[in-house]
């Protein structure tokens, strides 16, 4: 039987921010403890074949959020943003005349 919960975490958005003061420790996320992902199916599919213990579907982070905390002069935990499409990496240098 699969169960699934629904918490609401206490805090300033983002989501993220909460779900790292009460659950999840900077430590878990360094010593590989945390994985995170963008798909849904793969986080259930860990849980359920016993790949993992636990999975936190976040709602998206806004822009708005990000600039509050920016604001506040406080950070954002490792990891906590995605963003799509990804920016390719590398340089291009291009001549130009």
């Amino acid at each position: 039987m699969v169960t699934h919960r629904v918490a609401t975490l206490n805090g300033e958005p983002p989501t993220v921010r909460a779900l790292h003061q009460q659950v999840i420790s900077d430590e878990m996320v360094d010593s590989g403890r945390v994985r995170f992902t963008h798909d849904a199916v793969a986080a259930e599919d860990a849980v359920l074949t016993g790949d993992a213990v636990a999975a936190y579907f976040l709602p998206a982070t806004t822009t708005e959020r990000i600039r509050g905390v920016i604001e506040r002069g406080e950070r954002l935990p490792q990891k906590s943003t995605y963003f799509w499409p990804k920016p390719r990496t590398g340089m291009i240098i291009r001549a130009f005349g």
